[in-house]
C-alpha cells in the first residue's frame, strides 16, 4: 500500500516505497510507475478535494475508488514484474551470446597462435636447411680444391721423385732402427717372463711344502686320536675288570667279606677267609691300587695341561702327557698278572689314597677313573684344536698371499704379452714397408711413370691403414683378455664369498650342535644314578658297550671339531 504523500516527499523518503523489487526495476518501468503512481496521487488529490468542496458525498463512493484506484495499481505492478521478467530473461540470453562470441574468439585467438608457432617451426626448419645447404656446398667446394690440389702434385717433376726416394730411404733407416730397438725389448721381456716362470716355479714348490705340512698335521692328528681311543679302550677295560672285582666282592655268597672302600679305609674288621679267597682279595686290592694310580696320574696329567694351557709348546707336552700315560697303561696289565701271581700283596689295611696336589686323603669310588679320561680328552681336544686351527689359520693366510702375488704376476706377464703382440705386428708392418721399398727402389724404370707413383702411394695408404687396423685390433684382444681375466676373477670371487657363506652357516651348525651334546651330556651327569649290581657277565657286556659308544662319541666329535674348521 502507497502512503498518501505527494510525489515530492515520495522523492524524499524512500523508506515509504516497497523495498523488495524497486532497485531492481529498469529507469524507464520506474518512471511509467512513478507517472501512474502521480496519476493515481494526483485522482486521489481530486477526490479529496471533491471530499472537501463536496462534504455532502457519501464515504462509500470514496472507498470504492480507492478500491479501484488501488487494483489498478496492482495490475500496473504486475504488468511491470511481468516486463521484468522478460527483460531479465532477454539479459541472459544476450550473456549467453556473448559468453559464446567470447569463446569463439578465444579459439580464433588459439589457432592464430599455432599456426604463428608452426609458421615460425617451418620457418627456423628451413634456416636449418639452408645452413646445411652451405655447409654442403663449402665441404664441396673444398673437395673440388683438393682434386685440384691433387691434379696439381701429378705434374711433379724428376726432382720431386727423387726426393722421394731420399726420403723412403731416411724412413727404411729409421724403421730398421725401430726394429733392432723392438729385438732389445723383445729380448728383455722374454729374460723378464723367465724370471716371472721361475718366481712362479718357487711359488708353487712353496704351496706343495705347505700341503705337505698340512699332510704331517692330519697324520699326527690321526695318531692323537687313535692313542685317544687306545687309551679309552684301556679304561673301559679296567673299569669292566674292577666292577667285576666289585660284583664279586659283593656276591651274596661271602657275606662277611668286607667292602674294598672300608678295606682302604683302614677297618680293622675279622674276617673269616679262606685260600682262594685270600687270592682274589690280594688280586683285587692290586687291582684297586693300579687303578688309583691310573687316576692320580690322570689327574696330575689334567692339572699340567690347564697349567700349559696358554704355552707355546703345547704339542710338546701333550706328546709327553701321551707317552707318560703310554708307559702306565702299558704296565698296569703287567702289575695286576703279578699281583694274581704267588706274590705278597700289601697289606689290606693300608691307608687311604691321597689326593693330588697333597690335599689330604679322598675316596676312590666307581666312575672318578672314567671321568679323569673325559676330562683329559676334553683338555686334549681343546689344545690340539687351538693349535691346529692357528696352524690352519697361518697356512691360509700364507697361502691367500701367495695367491695375490701369483694374480699380480700373472696380470705383469698378461701386460707384457698385450705389448709384446702390439710390438710384433707393429715390426712385421715395417718389415713389409722395407720389403716394398726396396722392391720399388729396384724397380728404377717405372720410377718415372705417373701412374705408378700414384699406384704406389695407394699402396703406402693402404699398408698404413691396415698396420694402424692390426694395431687396434691386438689392443682390443688385449682389452677383451683382460676383461674376461677381471670377470673370471669376479666369479671366483663370488664363488668364495658363497663358499665362505656355507662355511659359515655349517660352522653355525655345528656349534649350535655341540652347545646342544655338551648342555645333554652335563644334564645326564647331574641326573642322579641308581646303583644296580648285575652279575659279572651282564657287567662285563655293557661295560664293553658303553665303551665302545663313549669312544665312537668322541671321536666322531673330534673329526667334528677338526675336520669342519
Amino acid at each position: 500500500m502507497w502512503p498518501d504523500k505527494n510525489a515530492a516527499s515520495l522523492i524524499k523518503d524512500r523508506s515509504s516505497a516497497p523495498s523488495s523489487k524497486w532497485y531492481k526495476i529498469p529507469y524507464k518501468l520506474k518512471r511509467k510507475s512513478f507517472k501512474t503512481f502521480v496519476e493515481a496521487e494526483a485522482k486521489a488529490a481530486e477526490t479529496s478535494g471533491h471530499t472537501d468542496s463536496d462534504s455532502t458525498q457519501p464515504l462509500p463512493k470514496l472507498e470504492q475508488e480507492k478500491y479501484i484506484l488501488k487494483r489498478q495499481l496492482e495490475i500496473s505492478s504486475s504488468e511491470n514484474d511481468a516486463i521484468i521478467l522478460e527483460l531479465q530473461t532477454d539479459i541472459k540470453q544476450f550473456k549467453q551470446k556473448l559468453d559464446l562470441q567470447e569463446q569463439l574468439m578465444r579459439q580464433m585467438e588459439r589457432e592464430k597462435n599455432l599456426l604463428i608457432e608452426e609458421l615460425t617451426a617451418q620457418n627456423t626448419r628451413l634456416s636449418n636447411e639452408l645452413k646445411k645447404a652451405n655447409a654442403t656446398e663449402l665441404q664441396l667446394s673444398a673437395q673440388l680444391q683438393e682434386i685440384k690440389e691433387q691434379c696439381n702434385r701429378r705434374t711433379l717433376s724428376i726432382q720431386d721423385h727423387v726426393s722421394s726416394l731420399e726420403s723412403l730411404k731416411n724412413e727404411l733407416r729409421m724403421i730398421l732402427e725401430k726394429k733392432n730397438d723392438l729385438e732389445n725389448r723383445l729380448h728383455m721381456t722374454a729374460t723378464e717372463k723367465e724370471t716371472l716362470s721361475v718366481a712362479l716355479n718357487e711359488a708353487s714348490e712353496r704351496i706343495h711344502i705347505l700341503e705337505r705340512s698340512t699332510m704331517e698335521q692330519d697324520t699326527k692328528y690321526q695318531m692323537t686320536v687313535q692313542t685317544l681311543d687306545r687309551l679309552e679302550r684301556e679304561n673301559g677295560t679296567l673299569s669292566e675288570r674292577l666292577e667285576s672285582f666289585d660284583s664279586q666282592r659283593s656276591h651274596p655268597s661271602d657275606p662277611h667279606h668286607s667292602s674294598l672302600l672300608q678295606e682302604m679305609n683302614g677297618e680293622d674288621d675279622s674276617m673269616m677267609i679262606d685260600g682262594s679267597g685270600a687270592n682274589n682279595d690280594e688280586a683285587t686290592i692290586l687291582l684297586y691300587k693300579e687303578a688309583q694310580s691310573v687316576y692320580k696320574q690322570l689327574k696330575t696329567l689334567c692339572q699340567t695341561l690347564r697349567n700349559t694351557h696358554h704355552d707355546d709348546d703345547s704339542g710338546l707336552h701333550s706328546d709327553m702327557s701321551f707317552s707318560s700315560m703310554d708307559n702306565t697303561s702299558s704296565s698296569a696289565p703287567q702289575s695286576v698278572d703279578a699281583g694274581l701271581g704267588p706274590s705278597t700283596g700289601p697289606s689290606p689295611h693300608s691307608s687311604g689314597p691321597v689326593g693330588i696336589n697333597g690335599r689330604g686323603p679322598e675316596k676312590f669310588h666307581r666312575g672318578m677313573l672314567s671321568s679323569a679320561a673325559d676330562e683329559l680328552v676334553h683338555i686334549i681336544m681343546n689344545m690340539d684344536a687351538m693349535q691346529f686351527k692357528t696352524m690352519f689359520e697361518q697356512t691360509r693366510s700364507m697361502l691367500i698371499d701367495q695367491e695375490e702375488d701369483l694374480k699380480k704376476k700373472t696380470d705383469l706377464i698378461m701386460q707384457l704379452e698385450s705389448k709384446l703382440s702390439v710390438q710384433d705386428i707393429e715390426l712385421q708392418s715395417a718389415i713389409e714397408e722395407r720389403n716394398q721399398a726396396r722392391h720399388d727402389a729396384s724397380d728404377s724404370s717405372l720410377a718415372q711413370d705417373e701412374t705408378v707413383i700414384q699406384a704406389r702411394k695407394d699402396r703406402d695408404a693402404a699398408i698404413e691403414r691396415r698396420t694402424k687396423a692390426e694395431v687396434e685390433l691386438a689392443k682390443n684382444r688385449v682389452e677383451l683378455m683382460q676383461a674376461n681375466s677381471q670377470l673370471l676373477e669376479a666369479i671366483q670371487q663370488k664363488v668364495e664369498l658363497l663358499q665362505q657363506l656355507e662355511q659359515w652357516q655349517i660352522d653355525m651348525h655345528e656349534l649350535i650342535e655341540e652347545q646342544m651334546k655338551n648342555k645333554l651330556n652335563n644334564e645326564t651327569s647331574t641326573k642322579p644314578q641308581t646303583p644296580q649290581r648285575p652279575s659279572s657277565q651282564q657287567t662285563g657286556s655293557s661295560g664293553s658297550s658303553s665303551a665302545g659308544s663313549s669312544a665312537s662319541n668322541r671321536k666322531s666329535r673330534l673329526l667334528d671339531l677338526f675336520y669342519h674348521r
